[in-house]
């Protein structure tokens, strides 16, 4: 399926727009003129080439995961609806890999789909605590607490595994650079020893040399 970019307007004339996601650009034209709109803009959104080389490196994070979670649950304890939520979070998002991920979430969820249900669908994306949280949270009403609960776990989760990361690295780096520094001090102290017997060996000959001429110092 290919994604389409549209500007609509409505019977009143106003504009909308957005992207949808359908065979053929055909279909977006029978769905949003069922809806009342009359299209102005419909072309297909061409696909990044280089997105899914770079993919790996722009996958989110548990401090995004973490962030997103904090921010869900502030708006769901303000009474913002859980679509309207996703979408603004969809839009705000830093990472452009978890932006994707949240419009399909909200897609699914103003489909019918519990949020834990459609979290569950990117399990690449969100660990099973992340998932299992949220639908305890959907089964006690209790959301908006879950969630700041997990955004404090993956917190400390996060900070953890980065120290952890940091120490090893740094432990990498001494093995690399341990024969280096072994290697710069044998060099200087082979240099030192070579001009020490070099000065000693010309003083032993100078001194050979005075007592041949029987020079008195």
């Amino acid at each position: 399926m290919a994604v389409f970019v549209y500007k609509a307007r409505s019977k009143e004339g106003k504009l909308v727009q957005g992207d949808f996601e359908a065979e053929t650009s055909g279909e977006v034209r029978a769905v949003l003129a069922g809806k009342g709109y009359y299209v102005v803009l419909l072309k297909e959104k061409k696909a990044n080439p280089l997105a899914k080389i770079f993919s790996p490196f722009n996958r989110a994070n548990y401090r995004n995961l973490a962030i997103m979670a904090r921010q869900l649950s502030v708006m769901l304890r303000s009474g913002i609806a859980i679509t309207s939520s996703l979408k603004t979070l969809g839009e705000q998002t830093e990472n452009a890999s978890l932006a994707d991920v949240l419009i399909d979430v909200n897609k699914d969820v103003g489909e019918g789909m519990s949020l834990s249900s459609a979290f569950a669908k990117h399990d690449d994306i969100f660990p099973q605590i992340f998932i299992n949280l949220v639908r305890s949270g959907e089964r006690s009403g209790h959301l908006d607490e879950e969630l700041e609960k997990l955004s404090a776990y993956l917190e400390r989760y996060y900070d953890l595994n980065r120290k952890v990361k940091d120490a090893f690295i740094i432990l990498l780096l001494w093995e690399l650079e341990a024969p280096v520094l072994l290697y710069s001090l044998l060099h200087t102290l082979f240099l030192f020893l070579a001009k020490f017997i070099k000065i000693w060996v010309w003083h032993c000959l100078y001194l050979q040399y005075c007592l041949s001429r029987q020079i008195i110092f």
